[in-house]
């Protein structure tokens, strides 16, 4: 405007501009992740965005920065948003997306009753593909021997954790098999016959026997079980006959002829047992004869045992693809094993404490005793060879006194049997620190060192007290 005077006068006036008010920036983030900071107010032209961080959960995988059109904006998870094209920070709203990880660990636990009890803990095996957060259902597998407990607290289904702690759980019991057969000169009612049991099932009625012309069923052999007795573990049940003829008290009797012995590697400290699938290694267990017959013929001298190589058996029940069928053929053609009166060998049948005593027998000569240490095998068609074995301190019998012929050896009492024919020994402090060891294998138990000295193949030097110090662990040469 004029002045006062109402004239145009010289001058210089200045514009004052302000920024315009403050813009806000927020950081989102998606399921599976967190982001900081979470927002940022700034200036729109004097400052500048500091950005925001994006960091995944455990169990997810941070995938890219999207802005509210769902535009990626990059793959990095630090973002620092850019100004605009007028250079300018402009208010928006970007969110860091993440993805559920498809191979989250998670466990599984498998508990295998023995002698009707759950152990404490499952066997684990860990698995490797969860999807984080979803739920996963796990289906039972078959495990041979045993049969999936329905009953149980079993854990089939549970949301997958991102940190792998997620525990499936699987409670199987195990099956018992009872056997009837007929032993020779006769037969069963039916044909001889196997129930599946399980741990307190009531037994159910035997067959009955038939004997052949000329022949009286006598009596089975071991006694089978009263009405009331309970499935504790498998067994076998022979029916035995005798001959009906007259003079010198009927029967038959087999006269062995002289069985060459067989030379067993004493030198070499060869694993000779291994774990099962699913990592345990059942020691309670019992032990089947076509384990014992692939044991012994692991241990045979090596020279010894090509002479007697063969697949060829004459058993009934061995096909000639069966996993075991080298083992078996070499044995019995070496006479180490024999089959039963009716051409079987029952390979997958639980193996007797007296049926190891009589094998054990062929690798070393009779040792003979004027007395039974035990009570009760008087009579029974192996003490010979139990009282040899005991005699040279293979085995050892119960607190009562008695052997129990009839029972089947555990895994434990195998190995023990086996590492005494071997003379070999070691004790738990000289056992090295990188053995293996299995899940179901306590130290406290009483055969804890024995287990360890039949799993581990090793090197050794001999103490004054006969037993062994390892001095190294390596793979095993010897034919599986």
């Amino acid at each position: 405007q004029r002045d006062a005077n109402g004239l145009n006068v010289a001058a210089t006036y200045t514009a004052i501009f302000t920024e315009n008010a403050d813009i806000t920036i927020n950081y989102v983030a998606s399921t599976g992740g967190i982001v900081a900071p979470g927002t940022e107010t700034i200036a729109p032209v004097t400052e500048n965005a500091a950005g925001s961080t994006a960091t995944a959960n455990a169990g997810y995988t941070f995938v890219k920065w999207i802005d509210e059109l769902g535009t990626e904006v990059t793959t990095a998870a630090i973002f620092v948003p850019q100004r605009d094209a007028n250079g300018l920070n402009v208010a928006a709203t970007y969110t860091a997306i993440f993805t559920a990880n498809e191979d989250t660990q998670y466990k599984i636990e498998t508990y295998l009753q023995a002698n009707g009890v759950y152990p404490s803990s499952g066997s684990i095996t860990t698995m490797n593909d969860g999807i984080t957060d979803q739920e996963k259902t796990v289906t039972p597998g078959a495990i041979e021997g045993y049969t999936f407990d329905t009953s149980a607290e079993n854990v089939l289904t549970a949301t997958i954790a991102g940190d792998g702690s997620t525990v499936f759980k699987l409670y199987y019991k195990m099956i018992y098999t009872i056997q009837y057969v007929a032993g020779s000169n006769g037969s069963l009612t039916g044909g001889n016959r196997t129930d599946s049991k399980l741990y307190g099932d009531t037994f159910s009625a035997a067959p009955t026997p038939v004997a052949n012309s000329g022949y009286n069923f006598s009596s089975w052999s071991p006694t089978l079980p009263g009405i009331e007795d309970t499935v504790t573990q498998s067994a076998v049940y022979t029916a035995i006959f005798t001959s009906s003829g007259g003079g010198g008290g009927g029967g038959t009797n087999i006269v062995d002829e002289p069985i060459p012995l067989a030379p067993l590697n004493m030198i070499d400290h060869f694993a000779y047992i291994q774990g099962y699938d699913d990592g345990l290694v059942r020691p309670e267990g019992n032990v089947t004869r076509e384990e014992v017959a692939a044991v012994f013929f692991r241990l045979l001298d090596s020279t010894y045992r090509e002479t007697i190589r063969t697949t060829d058996e004459d058993f009934g029940d061995v096909a000639e693809n069966r996993w075991s069928v080298k083992h078996i053929g070499t044995l019995a053609n070496g006479q180490v094993i024999t089959g039963y009166p009716d051409g079987s060998f029952r390979p997958g049948s639980n193996i007797t404490r007296a049926e190891l005593a009589a094998i054990a027998s062929r690798f070393s000569e009779l040792t003979p005793s004027e007395s039974s240490p035990f009570s009760d095998i008087s009579g029974n068609w192996a003490e010979d060879y139990i009282v040899s074995a005991a005699e040279k301190g293979w085995v050892s019998g119960y607190a009562d006194g008695t052997f129990k012929p009839d029972q089947y050896i555990t895994r434990a009492e195998f190995v023990t049997l086996v590492n005494n024919v071997l003379a070999r020994e070691v004790k738990e402090e000289n056992i090295l620190p990188e053995a293996i060891t299995f899940p179901d294998l306590a130290k406290d138990k009483w055969y804890y060192e024995d287990m360890e000295e039949a799993a581990n193949t090793h090197l050794y030097e001999r103490l004054d007290d006969g037993s062994e110090m390892w001095t190294e662990l390596y793979a095993p040469t010897n034919e599986m």
